[in-house]
C-alpha cells in the first residue's frame, strides 16, 4: 500500500504540474523539423524525437513556442549519447500505461509506463536540466551506460527512476529531495557512493536494492529503514543509523555486507522475515561479516530470522523484548557468551539453533517458555540452569549431549523428564 501510494502521489504531481506549465486548451500533436510536440500558442511538450544524431541538444523553443516538458521523447532510443535539457525544460514526463513483469538481472519488476529515456542503453550522459523540478517515474530506467547526471531543485526522486542503470557511479541527492521513492537506484551495480541527502525523510522499498558496489550513504532524518533498502549491497561495510529511525523492517539489510552496526536508542522495532527462506529474509539475515551489535537498548521486537545465519556475529547487544522470536539467531555459529535481557519470557522456535559457540547462555528468572529447537544444536553450552518459572519445555529444546540443571519438584523438571544428563537443584 505504501508503494502504492508514494506512485500514486508521483503520479498526480507531474500531471497536475504539466497541466499548468501548458495551460491547456487544446493539445495536438505536430512536428517541426525532427521534433514531435504538442501545446498551446505559448509552450509545448516534445513528445517525440525523428532524428539520428548521437548527441542531441533539446531546443528551449519550438516553432515560437517555449519547451516546458518533455514526455516519453527518447523512450527505447539505441542512437542518443549525449542529451542537453535546456532550462526552459520543467517537467520530464512519462507515458503512463497498463504495465509488465520485466526481468532485470534476475529480479523481476513492474514497468508500468514509458520513461523519457527508459532503455535508451548508449546514453552516457545528461547536460543541462537545472530547470527541472519534476520527474516522472521510470525516466531514465535501463539507461545501462549512464555514468553522470546533476539533479537540481526536485523534492522526490521517484519510483524506479534509475532502476538498472549499471554504470552510474556516483550520485548527489539535492539537499531539496525529502522523498527517494521505492526501487529508485536498484540494480545499480557500480553506484559506489551517494552524497547529500541530508533532508530526506521517507525512502521507498528497495531504493538501493542490489547496489552491489555501494560502500556509504547518509540517511537523513527518515524514521524507516524500509524492506530490501540496502538488500545484497556486499560492499556496504558500515552506515550510520539516524537518531530518527524507529525502525528496520525485513530485508533491509540482508544478504549485504555490514561489518559492525550501531543501533540507535530511537529504535524499537527490527522486521522479520520467513524460516524457510522463502518470500522475504529477516532484517540482517546472512550479513555473513557482521561481527558485532551495539545500541538498541529500546527494540522490543526482533522479527523471525532477524540476524538468521549471520555466521561470524559474536557480541550483540539486547533490547527489552519480551520473547526471541523464531530463528532470530538461528546459524551464528560465532556468537559466544549471551545474557539475556530480563523482559524475555519466551524463547521462540529455533531461537538459537546450531549457535555451536555459546558456552555461557543465562536465562532470566522470569522465563516461562522455551520453545522447540530454541537451543538445539548449541553443544558447548555449560551448566545451563532452567529457570523455576519455566512451565513449557520440551527435550527437544535444549541440546540433549549437555547437562540441564533443574529445580526439583518445577514444570520444567517433569517435562523434561528422561534427559540422560538432567541434574536436579
Amino acid at each position: 500500500m505504501k508503494r502504492k501510494l508514494i506512485k500514486l502521489s508521483a503520479v498526480l504531481a507531474v500531471a497536475f504540474t504539466t497541466m499548468l506549465a501548458l495551460n491547456v486548451k487544446s493539445v495536438k500533436a505536430d512536428t517541426w523539423g525532427q521534433w514531435v510536440y504538442e501545446g498551446n500558442d505559448y509552450e509545448a511538450t516534445v513528445t517525440g524525437y525523428t532524428g539520428s544524431d548521437t548527441n542531441v541538444n533539446i531546443p528551449a523553443s519550438i516553432n515560437g513556442k517555449v519547451v516546458v516538458a518533455l514526455r516519453g521523447t527518447f523512450y527505447n532510443n539505441k542512437r542518443i549519447k549525449t542529451v542537453y535539457i535546456p532550462d526552459s525544460v520543467k517537467i520530464i514526463d512519462s507515458v503512463w500505461g497498463g504495465g509488465s513483469e520485466v526481468d532485470i538481472n534476475g529480479y523481476a519488476y513492474w514497468d508500468s509506463c514509458d520513461g523519457t529515456f527508459e532503455g535508451c542503453s548508449n546514453l552516457t550522459t545528461v547536460k543541462g536540466a537545472k530547470g527541472v523540478n519534476a520527474y516522472a517515474e521510470e525516466t531514465f530506467k535501463q539507461c545501462v551506460s549512464l555514468k553522470s547526471i546533476r539533479l537540481y531543485n526536485i523534492s522526490l526522486i521517484p519510483g524506479k527512476m534509475f532502476l538498472g542503470c549499471s554504470s552510474l557511479r556516483g550520485i548527489t541527492i539535492p539537499d531539496s529531495v525529502t522523498n527517494v521513492a521505492y526501487w529508485s537506484f536498484a540494480e545499480c551495480t557500480s553506484l559506489s557512493k551517494v552524497s547529500g541527502g541530508k533532508k530526506v525523510t521517507e525512502y521507498g522499498e528497495g531504493a538501493f536494492r542490489c547496489c552491489k558496489k555501494l560502500s556509504s550513504m547518509e540517511l537523513g532524518r527518515t524514521k524507516t529503514i524500509p524492506l530490501f533498502m540496502f538488500y545484497r549491497c556486499k560492499s556496504l561495510a558500515g552506515i550510520k543509523i539516524p537518531t530518527t529511525v524507529t525502525s528496520i523492517q525485513y530485508s533491509a539489510f540482508a544478504y549485504s555486507g555490514l561489518k559492525s552496526v550501531k543501533l540507535p536508542s530511537s529504535l524499537e522495532y527490527i522486521g522479520g522475515g520467513r524460516e524457510d527462506e522463502t518470500d522475504r529474509e529477516g532484517a540482517f539475515e546472512h550479513c555473513v561479516k557482521l561481527i558485532k551489535v551495539t545500541g538498541g537498548k529500546n527494540v522490543k521486537v526482533y522479527g523471525v530470522c532477524a540476524f538468521k545465519d549471520c555466521k561470524q556475529l559474536k557480541s550483540f547487544s539486547f533490547g527489552k523484548v519480551t520473547k526471541i522470536q523464531r530463528f532470530v539467531f538461528a546459524g551464528c555459529s560465532s556468537l559466544n557468551n549471551v545474557t539475556l535481557p530480563s523482559t524475555v519470557r519466551v524463547l521462540g522456535t529455533g531461537a538459537f539453533r546450531d549457535c555451536k559457540k555459546i558456552r555461557i547462555l543465562k536465562l532470566p528468572n522470569k522465563l516461562t517458555t522455551i520453545e522447540p529447537e530454541a537451543l538445539w544444536g548449541c553443544d558447548r553450552l555449560k551448566n545451563l540452569v532452567i529457570p523455576r518459572s519455566v512451565t513449557f519445555v520440551m527435550l527437544a529444546s535444549v541440546p540433549m549431549n549437555r547437562t540441564i540443571y533443574v529445580y526439583k519438584g518445577s514444570k520444567a523438571a517433569e517435562m523434561l523428564e528422561g534427559l540422560s544428563k538432567l541434574k536436579y537443584i
